[in-house]
This record gives structure tokens, sequence and C-alpha cells, in this order.
């Protein structure tokens, strides 16, 4: 049954925002599922999270997407090939500031924000271009607009997500494939937790995944091009 549907992938889908935006698409679609991160105990968890409200296709692949050679070597089965849409939300996130940071952090930001968005996209664009209508939707942030002082190797990283994406758009135009940037500011998920965080001060996750989900119910006429979504 799962070969007749279509398929969203999810990167980043172990914990976080990533398992809030599966879990919704789980609980409110009839897609398929492929979920992608680092650590395969997280991606269980994630998938079993996603079965027992619903959804009947789940398939999950622990990869680094800082490493171009394990994303090369991606392999989905036939019945997942479908792609309806790609979300790219696989990030890292660290403070550091112009004078403390280093080589190695910012190679590392923009690696796993910036490199891996780029090359999973690859990875999957001609299964994409194969579809009537799909969406590639890269998770940028606030941070690509903006200097942040205590992050700058991510507003670094963040920054060339939305240039990446603008240029793919510009790309793809005229094709079957609508790209958008969807920028967040802080959002709570469970990566915050332990923190002295307030969640009433930031976004609520689950919004996010309606709004990602409502784009793959847009017409193949309209592309949502850029979303910012901040904290009321």
């Amino acid at each position: 049954m799962s070969s007749d549907r279509q398929t969203v992938v999810i990167t980043g889908a172990g914990r976080g925002i990533g398992r809030v935006i599966a879990s919704h698409f789980a609980r409110t679609t009839g897609f398929n599922l492929v979920l992608l991160s680092r650590t395969l105990e997280h991606l269980e968890e994630t998938a079993r999270l996603c079965r027992s409200l619903g959804c009947l296709g789940v398939h999950v692949q622990a990869v680094d997407l800082a490493d171009p050679a394990q994303i090369e070597n991606i392999s989905i089965p036939e019945e997942y090939s479908r792609i309806r849409a790609l979300i790219n939300n696989a990030g890292q996130y660290q403070t550091d500031n112009p004078e403390r940071v280093n080589l190695v952090d910012l190679h590392y930001q923009f690696n796993h924000n910036a490199v891996s968005a780029a090359l999973v996209t690859q990875r999957f664009l001609p299964l994409i271009r194969q579809q009537e209508q799909s969406l590639i939707a890269n998770i940028c942030s606030v941070g690509s607009y903006q200097g942040l002082s205590n992050s700058v190797g991510y507003a670094m990283g963040k920054h060339a997500v939305l240039g990446y994406t603008r240029s793919l758009r510009e790309y793809l135009k005229g094709t079957n494939i609508a790209v958008t940037a969807l920028s967040p500011g802080s959002t709570w998920s469970t990566s915050w937790e332990g923190s002295k965080a307030n969640p009433d001060d930031t976004i609520n996750a689950e919004d996010l995944a309606i709004i990602l989900e409502t784009l793959t119910r847009l017409s193949p006429r309209s592309v949502v091009e850029e979303i910012t979504v901040a904290p009321r």
C-alpha cells in the first residue's frame, strides 16, 4: 500500500523540530515518511511515534549529513521514491562571537547548516523531478536575515542556506518544483529541555509543521518563496 502514496523526506528528524514536523505529517496526511538524522536511536523513537499516529509507511536511515560520502550513499526503498516534499531541517546551533570563533567551528556550522542542505537536495533532485508536483523547503532562520553577535558561525551558515534557497528557486523556475525558505525565530522543542527558556516566549514548533503541510497543498500555479515566523 505504501507504494501508492507519495513521500515526504525530512532531515534532522530524530528529535527537536524535525520530530514535531514528522509527527504532524504522520497525524494529518497520508504521506509516507523518510526520516534522516545522525542517531539511529532517536530516529527509531520518531518512527515509533509516527506509526502510533497512523502513518503506515516510515523509513529511517542514520546518516551524518555533514559527510558528503554518507549523503551520496543514502538509499531508500522503491516504494518511497515518489517524493512529494523534501524538508531540509537538519542544522546545528552553537554560541560564539567574532573574537572567539575558530576555523573548526566555522567549518562545523557551515557544513551542518548549509552544505548538508545543498547536498541532500542534489541527492534527491532526480527523484523530485519525476513528480507532477513537488516541494523543497529549507529551514533557514531569522539569523539568515540579521546578524547574531553571539552566534556568528550559525548566522553565516544560515545566511548561506537562504542564499542557496534563492539560487535553487531561480534554477527551478518554470519546473514542477516549488522552493521555499522558512525562517523561524526561537522555536521550542525537545532541544531546549533543561534550559531556563520560557516556552511561552518561543514559537510553537507545531506551527512550523502546519505551515509546511499547507505548502504541500498549494496548487501547481503558486509558490511561497520566503516565510519568516517570530514569537508573538
